[in-house]
């Protein structure tokens, strides 16, 4: 059956299961108002009455059709009908009603068939989580009274890495590139540091660290290039962890176009869980803090010579994802600032 409402369009054809062709006349329309058929249909065998003529003079509206299989009939019609009805308003009714498990395969299905919504979806899944962060942060806690210990694994350490499309954009990234990576404190995220040459700066996954081959870690990143501070719920990225030290990733944000980087453990970080271990990652929490709207600002003045000598440096505060174990305190003095803490800053202009 190929159905279109184009004024100037051919005929319409209909078969029966039987593949038998009972109906065949110039392509109908519907108009939404009247829900009905505005021009008439003519067959070899018959001319059929518009719905609207039918239903003045009280006759059955399947009618239309008469001559066709009564199941076929009925499909037609309701298929008809729930197409002039699906406005972008009843859309959303529908969108609301849907389980979730229905829910979720028709994203899955968007995101795999149709391209351009691949970054607009990234952008929501980010907002979303950010969203829970901040509502967790404002949920009272009970600190945890054990450490967890990391196991060691053979992920976390320094990459070197390459970047082909960013080499060939960036003179600076004509190089050797790095990035060590790390989990934190209670594994709940992965931290890591990068230099790109032409972007330096500190990335945090969502989700934890892998615990497989294949395992991808999806990321905010915060950074500099050539100084000035980028941030913000546009600045994404991930990485897939290959097994036997080798990662691909792709980064996105800050006036970059999307790049891909891939790279191979050159050390593995050693001592997962000690001093050493939360130390570095608690620098870079520190210098992720320390990326935001409120120094940025204030670094801007400075240049500018606008800036008081009493005005006070304000570091993001840390997400609720971030908190340590109570037992971390002779690894981690940053656990004591994210537990006093009100919350994580604005990640908004940072472009």
């Amino acid at each position: 059956m190929i159905l279109t409402d184009a004024p100037n369009a051919s005929i319409i054809e209909v078969t029966t299961s039987r593949d038998r062709v009972v109906g065949r006349g110039p392509l109908f329309k519907f108009i939404g108002s009247d829900k009905a058929l505005k021009e008439k249909i003519s067959t070899k065998r018959r001319t059929f009455k518009t719905g609207l003529e039918m239903k003045e003079k009280g006759e059955n509206t399947m009618k239309f059709l008469d001559g066709i299989d009564n199941a076929v009939t009925r499909r037609l019609a309701k298929e008809l009908k729930l197409l002039v009805k699906m406005t972008k308003a009843r859309s959303r009714k529908e969108i609301a009603t849907l389980p979730e498990d229905e829910a979720r395969k028709l994203l899955t299905k968007l995101l795999t068939d149709i391209q351009k919504v691949e970054k607009p979806f990234r952008r929501e899944m980010i907002r979303f989580h950010l969203r829970v962060d901040e509502e967790e942060r404002r949920t009272p806690k009970t600190r945890p009274t054990k450490r967890r210990k990391v196991p060691a694994l053979e992920w976390a350490g320094a990459y070197d890495v390459y970047a082909p499309k960013l080499s060939e954009e960036h003179q600076e990234a004509r190089k050797i590139l790095s990035l060590e990576t790390g989990p934190s404190s209670t594994a709940s995220q992965l931290w890591a540091s990068f230099d790109f040459g032409v972007v330096q700066g500190i990335l945090r996954s969502f989700n934890p660290p892998p615990k497989a081959v294949g395992d991808k870690a999806y990321f905010l990143w915060r950074g500099k290039i050539k100084g000035d501070m980028k941030f913000g719920d546009e600045n994404i990225g991930v990485i897939t962890f290959l097994g036997d030290g080798k990662i691909q990733g792709s980064m996105d944000g800050a006036g970059f176009n999307k790049f891909n980087f891939f790279g191979r453990l050159k050390s593995t970080m050693t001592g997962i869980g000690d001093k050493a271990h939360l130390t570095k990652v608690t620098g870079w929490k520190g210098q992720w803090r320390g990326i935001n709207a409120s120094l940025r600002d204030m670094e801007m003045r400075q240049r500018h010579q606008q800036y008081s000598r009493g005005e006070i440096e304000r570091p993001d505060s840390p997400a609720v994802s971030d908190t340590t174990a109570a037992s971390d305190e002779e690894g981690s003095e940053d656990d004591e600032d994210e537990e006093s803490s009100d919350g994580e800053g604005s990640d908004d202009g940072g472009r």
